[in-house]
């Protein structure tokens, strides 16, 4: 609290109630003026704590112009001199360390039509100011203003807009609708592609869960990225400390929920936020993903006591590929890849044209039994996460409809003899890159084989090719065109050997 003191005590409390030993009564023969400026957050918490609510505080909560000190000293004294017959000394003390100037703002009449929804010319803005006692240099672009210290509310150009709307008539201005450029309704591109998602998942037998954006930190996270997570500054647990960084930690959580209350079969999948710190101190990065789980039969359980196969990581990989197929996106590559809390043998980071985008795997079992508090008995857990964004960015604006085949399709199966470390989108990359596009309808793994027969280090892949043209019945002729034009590009790329 600031107060007004002599040279051994507080004589009133600034700005907000003078003292009684200083207070003017009939016996007053002399009297000390001060006029003073004083700062309004400190004089409103000053009165607010004191319970005092006069007429100086009232007006210095409100701000007092500087500039004004000085005439209201000078009337003072003159109104004293006038009304009560006083005799004003000589002279003035003037403690004024930082003085005030009138405040320099751009304002463009473009943007001021903008906001506003109007069409006014450039006098018509400049006449505005004016009448408010601003003055405004209209031959500059954008205008140049100065406005006065007695304006105090006036920081910036939005200000000054709002103003210009007060002097024309706020009645006047026209009822249009601000432009947006929102992208996450359900019509937009990003609202109605996660639509698309979730249609495509649910349809494949999984079902939605809805988490929060807030998570606590969890075994599951990658520890690489441990300085892009955004903590929250007053969290209020550690459960929601800071925003997820992935979706499959919070889906672990639900996964762990349900087997707890001995549902064994759980098929999960969410689509939403994720965040990271990107570059600077105040740059974030909100992106959208799509991720699941899965563990259990891979069908209904029987009557019969069949028995039937668990999940695992070919299940995950085949709702992915599924995920692709049905939103008529460009074919995935599977490559074998690390990811954090993920078995080492079976993941695969899925990549379109080299950039991965996500991964599939199983989670480690000894993750499982550790971090996911789940009975001994539960089996495989399987997991995949997409950066929906890119698919997004690859997905085809419109859709074409293709009729249904009138002539027959011919199928061939090649066999090839390959190093053990060759993966299979190397020989499907290099079969698509020579076949014609037009003539190919599918291409797909048929077994892999190792064994005495192959050779240590060999590994034995066979491959089927369907083919079909759309206009005629494809010759033996033209389809072995297209088998010799694969067998020499796997040999020279890959070093494949025909089996």
């Amino acid at each position: 609290m600031l107060v007004i003191a002599d040279r051994e005590k507080p004589i009133a409390v600034a700005g907000v109630m003078g003292g009684a030993e200083t207070e003017v009564t009939d016996s007053t023969r002399h009297i000390f003026l001060e006029a003073a400026q004083f700062d309004p957050g400190s004089i409103r918490r000053t009165s607010k704590v004191l319970g005092l609510s006069t007429d100086a505080s009232y007006r210095f909560e409100r701000t007092v112009d500087p500039e004004l000190v000085p005439l209201a000293l000078e009337r003072a004294a003159e109104l004293l001199a006038d009304l009560a017959g006083g005799e004003v000394a000589l002279g003035r003390i003037d403690l004024y360390p930082a003085p005030k100037r009138a405040l320099p703002i751009e304002i463009r009449p473009t943007r001021t039509n903008a906001i506003l929804g109007t069409d006014l010319t450039d006098e018509t803005i400049a006449q505005s100011l004016t009448r408010l006692g601003l003055i405004v240099d209209a031959s500059a672009s954008p205008f140049k203003v100065l406005v006065p210290t007695f304006r105090t509310d006036l920081l910036k150009e939005i200000d000054l807009i709002e103003e210009v709307g007060r002097m024309i008539g706020y009645e006047t201005l026209p009822e249009t609708l601000p432009p947006s450029a929102g992208g996450g309704g359900v019509d937009a591109p990003r609202g109605k592609f996660a639509g698309d998602l979730r249609t495509v998942l649910t349809s494949i037998g999984l079902q939605e869960a809805l988490t929060h954006s807030l998570a606590a930190p969890s075994p599951f996270d990658d520890p690489e990225k441990t300085d892009e997570r955004v903590a929250i500054r007053l969290a209020l647990s550690a459960e929601l400390s800071g925003l997820r960084q992935s979706l499959l930690p919070n889906l672990l959580g639900v996964l762990s929920h349900n087997l707890r209350q001995r549902e064994p079969d759980v098929r999960l999948f969410e689509v939403g936020k994720v965040f990271a710190k990107g570059e600077g101190v105040s740059n974030y990065l909100e992106t959208r993903s799509v991720a699941g789980v899965l563990t259990g039969a891979v069908s209904p359980r029987r009557w019969t006591g069949e028995e039937i196969p668990s999940i695992d990581f070919y299940a995950a990989k085949g709702v992915v590929e599924a995920l692709f197929t049905r939103l008529r996106l460009p074919a995935p590559q599977f490559v074998p890849g690390h990811v954090h809390g993920m078995h080492p043998g079976r993941t695969a980071l899925i990549q379109l044209d080299g950039k991965t985008i996500g991964y599939v795997a199983e989670l480690d079992p000894d993750a499982v039994k550790s971090d996911l508090n789940v009975p001994a008995s539960v089996g495989r857990v399987a997991a995949f996460e997409l950066d929906a964004d890119a698919l997004l960015a690859v997905s085809a604006d419109t859709r074409h409809y293709t009729p249904l085949p009138r002539f027959p399709a011919v199928t061939r199966v090649l066999a090839v003899v390959v190093d053990s470390e060759v993966g299979y989108w190397a020989l499907e990359s290099t079969a698509r890159s020579v076949v014609e596009e037009t003539l190919l309808e599918e291409i797909a793994p048929e077994s892999i084989y190792t064994g005495e027969k192959i050779g240590e280090g060999k590994k034995s892949v066979a491959i089927r090719f369907v083919f079909r043209a759309a206009d005629r019945t494809l010759t033996d002729a033209e389809v072995e065109t297209q088998m010799r034009a694969v067998e020499t590009a796997l040999a020279e790329r890959v070093g494949a050997v025909h089996r």
